[in-house]
């Protein structure tokens, strides 16, 4: 567990909103992060909270293709034998949650830029929800390449955005405010995710079970009455 940040460290600048905001930090080729945004994604549709994305890179340096996925698991973990080991307990636990684990049919390990740019453009359209789990979905219950612009295009036309939307997600201005947000994610101390956001300033890291979420968020909720009273 991450401690809490200091009072003046913040992702995003500006003034909190009156709804009580949970951020989740997370990258898209992440299993933990596929887990801990369907937790959270039961918590968000029974509270009022507004949900936001941040982008973080796991792998910032891999090339804009990607790598073979049997390298990139033998460089991470040593040896076959142990990342199966590693692969078979996050797909146990995956189907706890109705998630359905195809690692096997994964076979590059993507540069997940362009996925975070579809995100944050289908933020702006009102479809983050979707555009998360789709991209997710496809990914590590598909085995889809998304750091292809040609795999992501079809998912951003399925969840509603227009021409015009689609168009914008490899806009160098869009892939900047990916970068910008890893980096600011990354000043603060996060070096892995996923981590969760209460407010402006409460960091919680690691993949929290929904009671730990509820406690969380009624602990953020407690604090916005006092400060407004």
């Amino acid at each position: 567990m991450m401690a809490e940040a200091p009072a003046n460290a913040r992702l995003v600048h500006g003034r909190p909103r009156a709804q009580a905001r949970v951020r989740l930090v997370a990258d898209l080729a992440c299993p933990w992060c596929y887990i801990a945004f369907v937790r959270l994604r039961r918590l968000v549709a029974r509270a009022p909270v507004e949900l936001v994305w941040h982008p973080f890179l796991l792998n910032p340096y891999l090339p804009r293709e990607g790598v073979a996925r049997a390298h990139y698991l033998e460089r991470k973990f040593g040896s076959p034998t142990q990342a199966q080991s590693v692969v078979r307990r996050i797909a146990a636990i995956g189907a706890q949650e109705g998630i359905r684990f195809r690692f096997a049919a994964i076979d590059t390990q993507p540069n997940t830029a362009l996925a975070h740019a579809l995100v944050l453009t289908a933020a702006e359209h009102g479809r983050l929800v979707e555009a998360v789990q789709a991209v997710f979905r496809a990914f590590f219950e598909e085995g889809a390449d998304i750091g292809r612009i040609e795999t992501l295009q079809p998912i951003a036309a399925a969840i509603g955005l227009s021409e015009t939307a689609r168009t914008a997600l490899a806009e160098p201005a869009r892939l900047a405010e990916v970068a910008a947000a890893h980096e600011r994610a990354y000043a603060l101390g996060i070096n892995g995710v996923p981590v969760f956001v209460f407010g402006e300033d409460h960091l919680i890291a690691g993949a929290q079970p929904d009671e730990a979420l509820e406690a969380l968020l009624d602990l953020e909720l407690y604090r916005r009455r006092d400060t407004a009273g």
